[in-house]
């Protein structure tokens, strides 16, 4: 009350059409005042100071004042001219930073206050159980607050706040990721952070980028925003109690908060000090005024006159005067109209998380999902919790006091509060559930007084719909201006709310806990490539390649079935992949599904290479590339044999399990090419098999070749089938079974497996950045063999290539889509767990694209085990069932499985599993550019080969004018709402 009435200048009466005055039909009320609408640079009259007019005559005839004209004014009415009213920003006591301690220093000059930023616990879309245990992990943490500090007159008070923040460093983080990798130059890492601009332009739009299912009733789009909290905790003693301790302010804090802050992070909870350019730039931008830049901050620092206040509250506070009741309580700050709403105590137990987490539910009518209260408030609120705790003894005491009040009365209301008396004291001696003090609200900030009013209401009813809180009427909450200056950070005082507002109650602290907007939304890392979102709208980074987001290696798995939007989510993790990472990059594609993205790269300057397998393709694949490796293998073996064999240094050192087998490779290529459908060989057919092997690895040597060739092979078989019918000791069961060997290698030297794999080969090219391996041709059904030698030959032509180049720095990353095509040929699964064992020591990382994960059995499910990074799209119970016969799945990863849902053209989600972090639903929204690049359907196409025809273009640029819609249809709505 007494900051209002001198904030307001209520004290004294002015002469100036701007004054400010007590409504005289308002009394006791801290400030009900009324507008006369004054000019801004008016400048106020003089203060009028009235004489009894007996003693002004008396002095007149005295001759002690003249006895006409103005009197004079004495000593203290001189001073008076000149004193000031304090100014709105004078009311905020925070000054300046210390920098040692992490500590804010209050105008006092003596106390201080902690200022974090919190980085909540990601509890989006978990389980009852899960939240039950965040909640009393939290409540410990609650109970662990300072109560009993050394004088009661003097509590801790812990301060919290939450504000959608624009998301304006999303960009900005892209850009430092590319610059740390070399790539700034790069014109298709250029080209993408452009997109991404553009993009995240149209996202982070203030009336979002499409409607927001999730909010029913209202008209309120999807937008991208950092759900911001911050962490206030502060305690205001005289100096005098200072005088008794050894520590300083900001020691004793440090002891008193310890156990607090360990607390919450064993609850999951980080607390990052916030600095003051951090400060500013949370407060300063609500208030209507401009960011400020770490190094702004730090030079004003340096001014004697420097004032966290000032940089915070630039506009100067004008209070709205009215006469109409629900206008109660509203500032201007600039251009913005401001007010803060008191939200009552806490009348039900509320559900665990029940400002920030949203609710999922099955009913008749399917899924329904509802946006979190926090995000159903109109754009621009800020939740505020004021928490005082309490010793039990305080509490016990004012229970038994209030027992005892209650006890002397014979009404209903009476014998109510004594037996809420007896159960509260009954739970804190049964239970040891604490009560605390805690006063809540929120700021409401509009662009004009009719949108601050329906914010008003918008936010009053939101908040009712939580059967658990309520906010107080502003019609009749008569503080309601003294109550927003109060509830801005370090300012509030118990001792008045005791004495004056009666705004704090009593409450568990377990409930209290559920109301805290500690459960969050974020996940991911600090290393952006893909970028994807919480249904919240907060930007959720990860990047498989960066050391800080991996704990194993970077494989990854990625099954969407038909119509999860797969095309598109994997085009556009490509993309972002190879513009922040530049790998070498190896796609197994089918059907073109990834030829735009390879033209658009290459119109941005990557190098690309299309290698085509079919029988009019010049491409060759080589299934015994490495020859002379595999000799040298082969005389190890026999030297081993015959114990003449000594390992060097560098073999000594070498992990078995990471060592490359070439004979193993090729082996598991030749089974594929002599055996039927994958046939079991007995061990001494295998023997025969690989000394087959050996010898046209040799013979190819001897005839000059480059590499063995499977002409090499069969001569080799046809030579062992002679040698053992010439044979003493010949089987004729082995001769016949050499020369069915040599008559299958032989067709593999004719036709298309011949054109395919009987050719020499160079292999691939360091020099090409994307290599595009289209085995559309080998998808169908009957070749499987085909496919199965195509893919292993690839792959190890690949791991070559990563053993020359494994230490250039530059990682390569090989995506097999349509995996499941693979996962069906157990012979061609068995030969790639071999080839990729040792791929993690070659900074060469495999990924697994499907739409199928019911074939991955045996081998197929070990390459997918040795994956780090899953992203799942929307999925089945059946396909949720078979994926457990793969993956150990947590309770909670299937309880979030059951959560993704798809809008048709605004979003899909998916389930993001990784080492480092806890499983999350993210949602995709991929810039215009990626959806059209990633289209496949028929219709699709056809529109693309439309555009073509009518503006004679080439397919890509069919693409870019197809996103060039799409962003305009999103424009279209933001225009439109």
């Amino acid at each position: 009350m007494r900051i209002a009435d001198e904030l307001l200048g209520m004290l004294r009466r002015r002469k100036s059409e701007s004054v400010l005055s007590l409504d005289k039909g308002d009394k006791g009320a801290s400030a009900k005042v009324h507008r006369t609408a004054p000019h801004q640079d008016e400048e106020p009259g003089l203060t009028q100071f009235k004489v009894n007019p007996f003693v002004s005559a008396l002095l007149r005839l005295s001759g002690e004042w003249p006895l006409f004209g103005t009197p004079p004014l004495s000593q203290k009415q001189y001073r008076a001219l000149f004193s000031n009213a304090p100014s709105f920003c004078d009311y905020f006591p925070i000054y300046d930073y210390c920098d040692e301690d992490e500590t804010y220093l209050l105008n006092d000059g003596i106390n201080i206050a902690k200022i974090w930023r919190v980085n909540t616990r990601y509890m989006s879309a978990r389980s009852p159980e899960a939240l039950n245990q965040f909640n009393e992990a939290l409540t410990r943490a609650l109970d662990l607050l300072p109560a009993n500090n050394g004088d009661e007159d003097y509590p801790y008070i812990a301060q919290i706040f939450v504000r959608a923040l624009e998301a304006e460093n999303i960009a900005d983080d892209f850009e430092a990721a590319v610059a740390a990798n070399g790539l700034s130059d790069d014109p298709l890492s250029r080209h993408t952070l452009d997109i991404t601009r553009e993009h995240l332009n149209l996202l982070t739009h203030e009336k979002g980028v499409f409607p927001d299912s999730r909010i029913s009733g209202e008209h309120q789009g999807w937008r991208v925003a950092d759900q911001a909290v911050y962490l206030c905790i502060y305690s205001r003693r005289p100096e005098r109690f200072w005088k008794k301790h050894n520590r300083s302010p900001a020691e004793q804090a440090k002891h008193d908060l310890s156990a607090f802050v360990n607390a919450m992070s064993a609850a999951g909870i980080s607390l990052k000090p916030l600095l003051p350019h951090d400060l500013v730039n949370w407060l300063a931008p609500y208030f209507g005024h401009k960011r400020f830049t770490a190094a702004d901050i730090a030079s004003r620092r340096e001014t004697a006159a420097f004032d966290l206040g000032q940089l915070i509250f630039h506009h100067p506070a004008r209070y709205h005067r009215s006469e109409e009741a629900n206008e109660r309580g509203i500032w201007r700050f600039g251009d913005y109209w401001y007010r803060y709403l008191t939200i009552g105590g806490i009348d039900h137990p509320p559900r665990d998380g029940e400002i920030t987490i949203g609710v999922q539910e099955e009913d008749n009518d399917g899924t329904k999902i509802n946006a979190s209260l926090f995000e159903r408030l109109p754009q621009g609120a800020m939740m505020t919790w004021n928490i005082i705790p309490q010793t039990d003894h305080q509490m016990e005491m004012e229970i038994d006091l209030m027992r005892g009040m209650a006890k002397g009365g014979a009404s209903k209301r009476a014998k109510f509060a004594a037996e809420q008396a007896d159960e509260v004291q009954e739970e804190m001696m049964r239970y040891h559930h604490k009560v605390f003090y805690a006063q809540m609200g929120l700021f409401l900030r509009g662009t004009s007084l009719r949108d601050l009013l329906d914010a008003t209401e918008r936010a009053s009813a939101t908040i009712a719909t939580t059967n658990c809180i309520a906010v107080i009427d502003p019609r009749d909450d008569l503080i309601s201006q003294d109550s927003f200056v109060r509830a801005l950070p370090a300012v509030y005082d118990f001792n008045h709310d005791r004495n004056a507002a009666l705004r704090a109650r009593k409450c568990y602290t377990v409930h209290l806990a559920s109301l805290l907007p500690f459960y969050g939304n974020k996940s991911g890392s600090t290393h952006p490539c893909y970028l994807m979102f919480s249904r919240s709208g907060e930007p959720f980074y990860l990047n498989p390649f960066h050391p800080g987001d991996r704990s194993r290696v970077s494989h990854e798995v990625f099954f969407g079935p038909t119509g999860s939007g797969k095309s598109a989510t994997i085009v556009y993790m490509t993309l972002m992949s190879m513009a922040v990472n530049n790998p070498r990059m190896f796609i197994f594609d089918y059907g073109n599904s990834f030829g735009l993205l390879a033209d658009h790269m290459e119109r941005y300057g990557k190098r690309v290479r299309r290698f085509t397998l079919n029988a009019n393709s010049n491409d060759v694949l080589a299934p015994f590339f490495e020859t002379q490796k595999a000799l040298a293998e082969a005389e190890k073996a026999k030297a081993i044999s015959a114990g003449t064999w000594v390992p060097d240094a560098d073999e000594i050192k070498e992990n078995e399990d990471e060592k490359r087998s070439y004979l193993n490779e090729m082996e598991y290529i030749l089974r594929i090419m002599v055996s039927k459908d994958g046939q079991q060989l007995s061990p001494s057919e295998i023997s025969r098999l690989n000394k087959a092997l050996v010898r046209g690895l040799q013979i190819s040597v001897e005839r000059g070749e480059p590499h063995a060739r499977p002409v090499h092979i069969r001569d080799a078989f046809l030579e062992m089938s002679v040698e053992e019918a010439q044979s003493p000791n010949k089987v004729d069961d082995i001769v016949k079974e050499l020369r069915e060997r040599a008559d299958a290698m032989d067709g593999w030297t004719q036709g298309l497996r011949g054109t395919l794999f009987n050719r020499t080969a160079k292999g691939f090219d360091p020099d090409d950045d994307l290599t595009v391996i289209e085995l559309g041709a080998l998808g169908g059904l009957g070749n499987e063999s085909l496919l199965a030698v195509a893919g292993l030959s690839a792959i190890y032509t690949i791991t070559a290539m990563a053993e020359k180049l494994q230490n250039s720095g530059r990682a390569i990353e090989v995506k097999i889509d349509e995996a499941h095509l693979w996962a069906k040929i157990k012979l061609l699964m068995s030969g790639l767990v071999v080839g990729s064992k040792v791929f993690r020591k070659l900074n060469c990382w495999l990924n697994v694209i499907t739409q199928d994960i019911s074939d991955f059995t045996g081998d197929a499910a070990k390459i997918l085990s040795n994956a780090e990074f899953w992203w799942l799209m929307k999925m089945s119970r059946k396909e949720v069932n078979e994926l457990e016969t793969i993956r150990n799945l947590t309770p909670e990863e299937r309880h979030l499985l059951d959560f993704p849902r798809k809008e048709q053209q605004r979003f899909v989600e998916g389930v993001s599993f990784s080492g480092k972090f806890p499983a999350t639903l993210v949602r995709y929204i991929p810039p215009s550019l990626i959806l059209a690049l990633g289209q496949t359907d028929g219709n699709e196409k056809d529109a693309r080969n439309r555009l073509m025809k009518e503006h004679e273009i080439s397919e890509l640029e069919a693409a870019y004018m197809i996103a060039d819609q799409i962003t305009a249809a999103r424009r279209k709505y933001q225009e439109a709402a």
